[in-house]
Protein backbone atom coordinates (compact mmCIF):
# COMPACT_ATOMS: atom_id res chain seq x y z
CA UNK A 1 0.00 0.00 0.00
CA UNK A 2 2.72 2.75 0.70
CA UNK A 3 4.28 1.68 -2.46
CA UNK A 4 1.02 2.53 -4.35
CA UNK A 5 1.07 5.65 -2.38
CA UNK A 6 4.69 7.25 -3.21
CA UNK A 7 3.97 6.20 -7.05
CA UNK A 8 0.44 8.31 -6.91
CA UNK A 9 2.78 11.17 -5.15
CA UNK A 10 5.23 10.86 -7.32
CA UNK A 11 2.98 11.09 -10.36
CA UNK A 12 0.89 14.19 -9.32
CA UNK A 13 4.66 15.81 -8.67
CA UNK A 14 5.64 15.20 -11.89
CA UNK A 15 2.16 16.01 -13.49
CA UNK A 16 2.37 19.03 -11.76
CA UNK A 17 5.66 20.02 -13.20
CA UNK A 18 4.50 18.59 -16.85
CA UNK A 19 2.12 21.53 -16.01
CA UNK A 20 4.44 24.32 -15.24
CA UNK A 21 6.48 23.77 -17.95
CA UNK A 22 3.89 23.60 -20.17
CA UNK A 23 2.87 27.38 -19.35
CA UNK A 24 5.94 28.65 -19.13
CA UNK A 25 6.23 27.23 -23.00
CA UNK A 26 2.94 28.21 -24.02
CA UNK A 27 3.70 31.94 -22.29
CA UNK A 28 7.16 31.78 -24.42
CA UNK A 29 9.24 31.09 -21.65
CA UNK A 30 12.69 29.38 -22.65
CA UNK A 31 13.43 26.83 -20.32
CA UNK A 32 16.67 28.63 -19.84
CA UNK A 33 16.71 32.41 -20.28
CA UNK A 34 20.81 32.35 -20.20
CA UNK A 35 21.07 30.92 -23.62
CA UNK A 36 18.30 33.68 -24.81
CA UNK A 37 21.09 36.13 -23.45
CA UNK A 38 23.67 34.48 -24.27
CA UNK A 39 22.04 34.37 -27.96
CA UNK A 40 21.07 38.40 -27.98
CA UNK A 41 24.27 39.59 -25.95
CA UNK A 42 26.45 37.83 -28.79
CA UNK A 43 24.12 39.42 -31.50
CA UNK A 44 24.50 43.00 -29.54
CA UNK A 45 27.96 42.82 -29.45
CA UNK A 46 28.34 42.27 -33.34
CA UNK A 47 25.81 44.89 -34.21
CA UNK A 48 28.25 46.85 -31.91
CA UNK A 49 31.50 46.17 -33.53
CA UNK A 50 29.59 46.33 -36.74
CA UNK A 51 27.98 50.05 -35.51
CA UNK A 52 31.65 51.39 -34.91
CA UNK A 53 32.61 50.72 -38.41
CA UNK A 54 33.60 46.87 -38.91
CA UNK A 55 31.63 46.55 -42.14
CA UNK A 56 32.27 42.19 -42.11
CA UNK A 57 29.61 41.51 -39.72
CA UNK A 58 26.72 43.24 -41.58
CA UNK A 59 26.03 40.20 -43.71
CA UNK A 60 25.85 37.67 -40.23
CA UNK A 61 23.89 39.77 -38.46
CA UNK A 62 20.83 40.51 -40.65
CA UNK A 63 20.99 36.41 -40.81
CA UNK A 64 20.77 36.61 -36.58
CA UNK A 65 18.51 39.60 -36.43
CA UNK A 66 15.79 37.26 -36.26
CA UNK A 67 16.93 34.63 -33.38
CA UNK A 68 18.46 37.38 -31.84
CA UNK A 69 15.09 39.10 -31.02
CA UNK A 70 12.97 36.64 -31.08
CA UNK A 71 14.96 35.68 -27.69
CA UNK A 72 14.69 39.42 -26.75
CA UNK A 73 11.16 38.98 -27.02
CA UNK A 74 11.13 35.76 -24.57
CA UNK A 75 13.10 37.39 -22.56
CA UNK A 76 10.66 40.76 -21.94
CA UNK A 77 7.42 38.37 -21.37
CA UNK A 78 9.08 36.49 -18.92
CA UNK A 79 9.85 39.47 -16.85
CA UNK A 80 13.69 38.52 -16.83
CA UNK A 81 14.73 42.03 -15.70
CA UNK A 82 18.13 42.38 -17.44
CA UNK A 83 16.59 42.64 -20.68
CA UNK A 84 14.97 45.95 -21.00
CA UNK A 85 18.79 47.28 -21.23
CA UNK A 86 19.05 44.88 -24.37
CA UNK A 87 16.14 46.34 -25.95
CA UNK A 88 17.15 49.76 -25.30
CA UNK A 89 21.05 49.39 -26.52
CA UNK A 90 18.99 47.29 -29.84
CA UNK A 91 17.52 50.64 -30.40
CA UNK A 92 19.88 52.86 -29.77
CA UNK A 93 22.72 51.21 -31.79
CA UNK A 94 20.76 51.84 -35.19
CA UNK A 95 20.96 55.64 -34.48
CA UNK A 96 18.41 57.46 -34.94
CA UNK A 97 15.92 54.23 -35.34
CA UNK A 98 13.53 52.54 -32.58
CA UNK A 99 11.37 49.71 -32.63
CA UNK A 100 8.56 49.84 -34.11
CA UNK A 101 5.58 49.34 -31.47
CA UNK A 102 3.68 46.90 -32.91
CA UNK A 103 5.99 44.22 -33.85
CA UNK A 104 6.72 41.48 -31.35
CA UNK A 105 9.33 43.09 -29.85
CA UNK A 106 7.86 46.77 -29.39
CA UNK A 107 4.97 44.70 -27.90
CA UNK A 108 7.14 42.90 -25.47
CA UNK A 109 9.02 46.04 -24.29
CA UNK A 110 6.03 47.89 -24.35
CA UNK A 111 5.02 46.12 -21.05
CA UNK A 112 8.11 47.76 -18.99
CA UNK A 113 7.46 51.16 -20.51
CA UNK A 114 5.03 53.88 -18.57
CA UNK A 115 2.17 54.85 -21.02
CA UNK A 116 2.73 57.66 -23.19
CA UNK A 117 6.41 56.87 -24.15
CA UNK A 118 7.71 58.45 -27.08
CA UNK A 119 6.50 57.32 -30.59
CA UNK A 120 7.64 58.90 -33.43
CA UNK A 121 6.45 57.47 -37.40
CA UNK A 122 8.80 54.96 -38.60
CA UNK A 123 10.60 54.88 -42.64
CA UNK A 124 7.27 52.40 -43.22
CA UNK A 125 4.42 54.63 -41.73
CA UNK A 126 4.48 52.41 -38.68
CA UNK A 127 5.00 53.93 -34.98
CA UNK A 128 8.41 53.09 -33.31
CA UNK A 129 9.25 53.54 -29.89
CA UNK A 130 12.26 56.09 -31.10
CA UNK A 131 15.46 55.10 -29.35
CA UNK A 132 16.07 58.11 -27.97
CA UNK A 133 13.09 58.07 -25.54
CA UNK A 134 13.75 54.42 -24.86
CA UNK A 135 17.56 55.87 -23.79
CA UNK A 136 15.92 58.73 -21.78
CA UNK A 137 13.50 56.14 -19.91
CA UNK A 138 16.65 54.16 -19.32
CA UNK A 139 18.58 56.68 -18.22
CA UNK A 140 15.65 57.48 -15.53
CA UNK A 141 14.88 53.95 -14.78
CA UNK A 142 18.40 52.40 -14.93
CA UNK A 143 18.44 52.12 -10.88
CA UNK A 144 15.93 49.33 -10.57
CA UNK A 145 17.39 47.07 -13.09
CA UNK A 146 20.40 45.08 -13.48
CA UNK A 147 23.87 46.90 -14.93
CA UNK A 148 24.17 46.21 -18.42
CA UNK A 149 28.26 46.50 -19.54
CA UNK A 150 27.73 46.77 -23.14
CA UNK A 151 25.28 49.74 -22.93
CA UNK A 152 27.31 51.24 -20.30
CA UNK A 153 29.99 50.94 -22.80
CA UNK A 154 27.74 52.68 -25.99
CA UNK A 155 26.96 55.36 -23.62
CA UNK A 156 30.66 56.29 -22.35
CA UNK A 157 31.88 56.48 -25.77
CA UNK A 158 32.87 59.34 -27.47
CA UNK A 159 30.04 58.93 -30.48
CA UNK A 160 27.44 58.60 -28.09
CA UNK A 161 28.11 61.37 -25.78
CA UNK A 162 28.99 63.65 -28.70
CA UNK A 163 27.03 62.71 -31.44
CA UNK A 164 24.04 60.19 -30.71
CA UNK A 165 22.92 61.44 -27.63
CA UNK A 166 22.87 65.21 -28.14
CA UNK A 167 21.03 64.73 -30.96
CA UNK A 168 18.16 62.34 -28.80
CA UNK A 169 17.99 65.43 -26.84
CA UNK A 170 17.59 67.80 -29.79
CA UNK A 171 14.57 65.61 -31.26
CA UNK A 172 12.67 65.48 -28.06
CA UNK A 173 13.24 68.78 -27.03
CA UNK A 174 11.43 69.50 -30.61
CA UNK A 175 14.98 70.97 -31.89
CA UNK A 176 15.21 68.32 -34.82
CA UNK A 177 13.23 65.87 -36.42
CA UNK A 178 13.64 62.01 -35.97
CA UNK A 179 13.44 61.83 -40.09
CA UNK A 180 17.06 63.14 -40.23
CA UNK A 181 19.24 60.90 -38.34
CA UNK A 182 21.39 59.40 -41.27
CA UNK A 183 22.20 62.90 -42.65
CA UNK A 184 22.71 64.51 -39.11
CA UNK A 185 24.01 61.65 -36.74
CA UNK A 186 26.52 59.36 -38.23
CA UNK A 187 27.70 57.93 -41.72
CA UNK A 188 24.70 55.87 -43.00
CA UNK A 189 24.97 52.75 -43.22
CA UNK A 190 22.19 51.56 -45.13
CA UNK A 191 19.43 49.09 -44.28
CA UNK A 192 20.13 48.49 -39.93
CA UNK A 193 21.05 44.66 -39.45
Amino acid sequence: MESTGRRRHSFRAAKWLLVFLALGVAAGCAPSPEEDLALVDAYLFSFARYASGDEERGPDLVEQRGAAEAALVRLLECDDRRAPARAVLLAVLAVGGGIEVDSPLGRALSRWLPEGTWASVGEEGAPVFFAGALHRWWERERAAFPRYEQLEAWEASVYAQRVVIPYYEAVLSGRAQPSESSEDVGESRGDTP
